[in-house]
């Protein structure tokens, strides 16, 4: 399947086309399964935790107006070690106070997150 035929599947495929893509080796394809209409939240959180994930795919999740406020989607951003550090960073204002301890005590999560969580947990 060619590139342009992947991108076309990625934004109309359905439930199984966008599992199957986004184990894809191009990652360009997986911007365009974020812009696909019949996504759902719970794909969205796999998306967001899967660890061979586009960094800039991760990007666009924390900068949607209703992923962004997601729990779900948010914890799965901050421990997932492809998202870039500031964005994991900014995105810990927005993560509950239970989840906030549980990152600052993780050994899972990239080293500058920890700290920045350990911080506000001590606020």
């Amino acid at each position: 399947m060619s590139s342009p035929e992947k991108m076309q599947l990625a934004l109309h495929g359905d439930r199984t086309a966008r599992f199957l893509l986004l184990k894809d080796v191009s990652k360009g394809v997986q911007t365009f399964l974020l812009q696909n209409p019949r996504i759902t939240i719970d794909e969205i959180r796999y998306i967001a935790g899967y660890r061979q994930a586009n960094p800039d795919a991760l990007v666009s999740i924390a900068a949607h107006r209703d992923w962004g406020q997601n729990q779900g989607v948010l914890a799965a951003l901050v421990r997932n070690p492809k998202t870039p550090t500031m964005t994991a960073v900014k995105l810990l204002d927005k993560i509950a106070a239970t989840e906030l301890r549980r990152l600052a005590k993780s050994t899972e999560v990239p080293r500058a997150v920890q700290a920045a969580a350990r911080k506000k947990v001590t606020e």
